[in-house]
């Protein structure tokens, strides 16, 4: 029995061994001992376990001896050195051989080497590691199903994602991250799906972790066996949030950008880059009336005026050639067949390499424009021929003052040319002596932007000075700045010649009118005269005397001599001031005390007063400026009035005869001098009519004496009116500004 037992060892192919009831080894078979390159001598007992590897022999020997306790078969692996001292995983298996009452004769024992197995299914443990991993690692959601569509597997992204478990998610429990909305759809298709064997691909919303739902796209893939039978599904789920957003908001600007440019008040048109038509908005489809198709061959359907086509087609080519911006004005026909004028304008598109991809094209209708210019450049002729006819000389100046424009007149009278009129007009028609006054008038006008006019000679053709009004006015703009100058120039010559005229006359009817009313004073005068004199010859009578006397008497003809000078002095002014006011001479300006000038008046006046048994009463102004005035020409208003004021209390026996004369203040800037009588008055009605030339109410008057007074006063830029009184009686008065006549001109 011994003998066969370690035949049948010997002759079988794993490495066998038998060992007695307490585990001690008592057989070897060949292999195992070829194996191990251990004797059976060393193997037997206990001294086969140095075979084992010293990591893996107390594991072993545990369960050996657990086996042995309990009598059940032992099974565990560990690794065996080799007769070359390399180490191999073996599997150990060992069972009970039993007799018939059931005790344990032998255990027999089978060493089965693995190791190539154990690599192999290491290696696969290995790959489905690294599988998972990459699974878990893609960035994106990912998943298998079984052939029924229950989920067996969701990578670890997938669970991130939604924020489950594995054991949540697996089966069917993955649906309960799909939007409510989306749910009944996603389940619905992927039934179909499932029933027929093919792809899976759609949309759907998955509820992420925190609670926030995005789109996904769903794919899926069947995965089949050599037999055509499906598996097992693979699927995906990639996040299309952001691209549906960027869907809807791209389909969001389309919609808006046809409603722009639908909505612009122009025709808009997109051609390729050769010029070829792509795209009409609404607006111009309409105005043609055509078609986008139709409208592609728009060169051949009459759409622009065939005598515009050869000019627009050329400019086009130029431009699709060039890349230059493409720009025209040409006649587009509407659907109606009636043409209008467009103003086309082409912007190239270009990529990023600076190549045209497209062009994008405005028509603006500027028909109305184009009538509107054709309308102003009639009216522009017809102005111009206008302004050429009128007798007056006209000048358009630029802001600046120079000369932009002249008219017929203008030219005719400098006897040249526009361009020599606008080079430098000033210096060569203007006199010299009058450039630097309009130079500073101009500057004047310009800072302030005001309309002015100024007097200024001009030289002819002939190279004679005529002297021209000119009046200036300013174009402004909507900033309140100057565009341009429209002045309007007057020949005055004639007119100032004969105003020259008047004056000299004027003058000398001052001068006869002032002799006149000192005619009248001959009495007053002689007396005023004859007083001085009187005295003179009877102070030198009573000097000499005195020196005759014996002794001498010194101090009394010296003081009889001082009486004798005072006198002479007395009747030397009143022989000035006749000789002043005799005197024919220009008006002469300074500045005046008119309470002065009408003291001297009236102290010439005075024997004519007392004669007329006049009372008379002065209130004046002490606190009075002076004006700026001729003297002389003042004073002979005053004299004037001072008489006809004496005349008109001339037949008056019922009441007193009173002269009041007042000085004051005329408002801020100005002075009054007031003459008031006591005498017949004036008749309301004929209150102007006193200072008519040639009326009068005296029997031997002439009338001119108070209309040479308003002459004298206006020149004077004031004026002299008169008035009723409440009483008998009427009041004149005068009143001048205060800085009046600066300039020098006056009317008499």
């Amino acid at each position: 029995m011994e003998l066969e037992l370690s035949h049948l060892i010997d002759s079988l192919p794993d490495l066998v061994w038998a060992a007695q009831p307490d585990g001690r080894a008592e057989l070897f078979n060949c292999c195992w001992c070829e194996y191990t390159g251990l004797p059976l001598h060393e193997a037997s007992g206990c001294d086969w376990q140095s075979a084992i590897h010293a990591d893996d022999r107390p594991r072993l020997l545990e369960r050996w001896r657990s086996s042995l306790e309990s009598g059940q078969p032992s099974e565990a692996q560990a690794r065996l050195r080799r007769h070359d001292g390399a180490y191999r995983w073996f599997q150990f298996r060992a069972n009970p051989l039993r007799d018939a009452s059931g005790s344990i004769l032998k255990w027999l024992a089978c060493s089965t080497d693995i190791e190539d197995a154990k690599r192999a299914r290491e290696a696969l443990a290995a790959s489905e590691r690294d599988l998972r991993s990459i699974v878990d690692t893609i960035p994106t959601t990912a998943w298998t199903a079984r052939p029924d569509g229950s989920c067996d597997f969701l990578n670890q992204r997938w669970l991130d994602y939604a924020g489950m478990t594995a054991e949540q998610a697996l089966d069917w429990g993955w649906a309960a991250v799909i939007h409510p909305a989306d749910r009944d759809r996603i389940f619905a298709q992927w039934q179909l799906h499932l029933a027929a064997g093919t792809p899976v691909e759609t949309e759907a919303r998955m509820r992420r972790y925190d609670g926030t739902y995005r789109w996904f796209l769903f794919r899926a893939n069947p995965l089949r066996d050599e037999n055509g039978n499906i598996y097992r599904w693979y699927g995906t789920n990639i996040d299309i949030e952001d691209r549906k957003r960027g869907e809807d908001a791209l389909r969001a600007r389309e919609l808006s950008w046809r409603q722009i440019v639908d909505n612009i008040p122009g025709l808009v048109a997109t051609m390729g880059a050769t010029g070829e038509v792509e795209f009409l908005n609404r607006q111009t489809l309409e105005y043609f009336g055509k078609t986008n198709e139709e409208l592609r061959s728009w060169s051949l359907i009459g759409a622009v005026h065939p005598d515009d086509l050869p000019q627009i087609i050329e400019a086009r080519e130029r431009s699709v050639e060039t890349g230059q911006v493409y720009e025209i004005e040409h006649r587009c026909r509407r659907a109606d067949g009636i043409y209008r004028w467009f103003q086309v304008r082409g912007m190239p598109v270009r990529t990023a390499e600076g190549a045209i991809a497209a062009w994008y094209l405005l028509l603006t209708d500027i028909d109305d424009r184009k009538q509107a210019e054709a309308a102003l450049q009639s009216k522009e002729r017809n102005l111009d021929l206008t302004l050429n006819m009128i007798p007056t000389f006209i000048h358009v100046l630029r802001a600046d003052g120079s000369v932009l424009y002249a008219n017929r007149a203008v030219l005719d009278f400098h006897g040249t040319t526009l361009d020599d009129v606008r080079n430098d007009y000033r210096a060569r028609f203007f006199h010299p002596e009058d450039v630097v006054r309009l130079q500073q008038v101009r500057r004047e006008a310009l800072s302030n932007s005001s309309a002015f006019e100024l007097e200024q000679r001009v030289r002819d053709e002939h190279g004679t000075y005529r002297r021209f009004l000119i009046r200036y006015s300013p174009l402004l703009n909507e900033h309140g700045k100057v565009e341009r100058w429209y002045t309007a120039a007057f020949d005055i010559e004639d007119r100032k010649q004969a105003q020259e005229q008047v004056e000299q006359a004027r003058t000398e009817l001052t001068h006869m009118s002032r002799v006149t009313t000192l005619g009248a004073l001959t009495a007053s005068i002689a007396h005023e005269v004859n007083q001085p004199l009187a005295g003179i010859i009877t102070n030198a009578a009573t000097c000499l005397r005195m020196l005759n006397a014996n002794p001498p008497n010194i101090d009394g003809a010296l003081a009889t001599t001082q009486r004798t000078l005072r006198d002479g002095n007395r009747a030397s002014e009143v022989i000035k001031r006749l000789r002043t006011l005799y005197s024919h001479k220009e008006p002469k300006y300074e500045l005046v005390d008119l309470n002065d000038a009408a003291r001297e008046v009236l102290a010439l006046s005075m024997n004519e007063l007392q004669r007329g048994q006049v009372t008379l009463r002065t209130q004046f102004d002490e606190q009075l400026p002076v004006v700026n005035a001729d003297r002389v020409q003042l004073q002979q208003v005053l004299l004037n009035l001072v008489l006809n004021a004496n005349d008109a209390m001339r037949g008056v026996d019922n009441r007193a005869r009173e002269l009041l004369i007042v000085t004051a203040r005329e408002a801020p800037d100005h002075v009054r001098i007031s003459v008031r009588d006591s005498g017949v008055g004036i008749d309301p009605q004929r209150l102007e009519k006193v200072f008519e030339a040639f009326y009068t109410t005296k029997a031997n008057g002439m009338g001119i004496g108070l209309s040479v007074s308003r002459s004298i006063i206006q020149s004077h830029k004031g004026r002299l009116w008169a008035s009723a009184n409440d009483g008998p009686g009427a009041t004149f008065s005068f009143c001048i500004p205060c800085d009046s006549c600066a300039d020098g001109v006056s009317v008499v």
